[in-house]
């Protein structure tokens, strides 16, 4: 027994190590890779049969992983037995056959892969017509490791204990040699969808926003325990046992130190020293929408588009505006039910401040040509007068002209399409093509 027990203690050692190592190259095969092993058997036989107690012999496993941590193997084994039956001796041959599933403790991402095994099998002693063969059913289970040497080869070992079902008795068993990966070695890396380290196969998270900091099981952390996670902690160090809001503070938090506290504030995210108003907004003096400290151009007219910067929003191209305001046959007085019509494109002139516009004036085709370009032009000047006088629209802004009967946009046959050439639209063109900086 001197030789196993040697062995069986070196093999725990081997063991104890490997849970000590860092992580390098692969320490066994992966899913799907079918492999050999030749290498040696050191057995002990069983009680009843009146052997030796121990014998070494040539031994091999073909395995295959059918999960990254299941391994289906089969063992083969020969070894030779010493006998003495009543005065005579000899040897015995003994062939073995075993079915065994290995466990790893972890999946195959390190130099050794240490696993657990479990088996049945049966084994066959021969006793040189001395007595009748024996045929013995077994079981046996222990613990093991691979070992990395290489992409394609490894270390195979392993220890077990055999319980014998006819000849009774338990006795050590161990086992020995070079894995052989049968067939292509690469290996893909794992799938890692959401990029956070962690393989999706073992990620309980797989859905992690990118940049944040996970745990070995792939969810994000939360360190100071307040059920927000850090990445969407913005008050990460909150004592224990506090109550904390959907931002992981407490109720009376002020995160951006405006002098608001967080549940009244409409702003959270202040820069530090910004004047606020009583919402922990920056104040925004010229009313644009931009607050102050990123206002640009900080004295926009009132009701002007502006960019994030606030500053006025230019035209690029010309637009026309159709206001559709229509006269009555041979005047040039704006109809009431028209103002409105007026007013809307006086809105659309304040969004633009930087650009200007010209009125133009229609008419049908009723009447002299020379008293229509008249009309036309007097139609212009009536709507031009109310966007300067009413509206409050700067006359430098703001030129008119008369087209006469030259424009028509409907036909001059019936009264309703000679309704609609009596009108007056207006065209905005930009001044410039640059952002206004004020």
């Amino acid at each position: 027994m001197h030789c196993i027990r040697v062995a069986v203690t070196a093999l725990a050692l081997l063991l104890f190590s490997s849970f000590s190592l860092a992580d390098g190259e692969f320490g066994g095969p992966n899913t799907g890779q079918v492999y050999v092993v030749p290498g040696i058997a050191f057995s002990a036989s069983p009680d009843d049969l009146d052997l030796e107690d121990e014998s070494v012999g040539p031994a091999g496993i073909i395995g295959v992983p059918l999960t990254d941590r299941f391994i289906a193997e089969v063992l083969v084994g020969s070894y030779d037995f010493d006998y003495l039956i009543n005065g005579v001796s000899g040897t015995d041959s003994a062939n073995s056959v075993w079915v065994n599933g290995l466990f790893k403790y972890t999946e195959a991402t390190g130099p050794w892969q240490p696993f657990l095994l479990l088996g049945v099998g049966r084994t066959q002693y021969g006793f040189d017509s001395i007595r009748e063969d024996v045929t013995d059913d077994q079981l046996n289970f222990g613990m093991g490791t691979f070992g990395a040497l290489g992409n394609r080869f490894s270390l195979r070992a392993d220890v077990r204990g055999v319980w014998s079902e006819e000849s009774g008795g338990f006795e050590p068993f161990l086992f020995a040699g070079i894995s052989a990966i049968l067939g292509p070695v690469d290996r893909a890396a794992p799938t890692d969808t959401d990029g956070d380290g962690v393989p999706d196969r073992r990620d309980d998270c797989p859905s992690t926003p990118p940049g944040r900091t996970v745990g070995a099981d792939g969810c994000e952390l939360d360190s100071d325990g307040d059920g927000v996670v850090d990445g969407d902690d913005v008050c990460p160090d909150t004592p224990a046992g506090t109550e904390v809001d959907s931002r992981g503070c407490p109720p009376d938090a002020d995160t951006d130190g405006d002098g608001v506290a967080d549940k009244d504030d409409e702003c959270p995210n202040t820069p530090e020293g910004v004047e606020v108003n009583r919402s922990g907004c920056g104040l925004d003096s010229d009313g644009d929408g931009v607050p102050n400290y990123k206002d640009k151009c900080p004295n926009s007219a009132a009701g002007a588009l502006v960019d994030e910067t606030g500053c006025y929003v230019i035209l690029e191209e010309d637009v026309t505006i159709d206001m559709s305001i229509e006269f009555d046959s041979n005047s040039a007085d704006i109809r009431s039910s028209e103002v409105q019509e007026i007013r809307d494109a006086v809105g659309f002139l304040r969004q633009f401040p930087e650009a200007n516009a010209v009125i133009e004036g229609h008419t049908d085709d009723t009447g002299a040509e020379a008293y229509n370009q008249q009309l036309s032009e007097r139609r212009a000047q009536s709507v031009y007068n109310y966007m300067i006088n009413q509206a409050g629209i700067p006359a430098a802004r703001l030129t008119y002209v008369g087209y006469g009967e030259s424009r028509p946009i409907s036909s001059n046959d019936t009264e309703e399409g000679r309704q609609r050439n009596r009108r007056v639209s207006a065209v905005l063109s930009a001044t410039r093509a640059t952002r206004a900086t004020q």
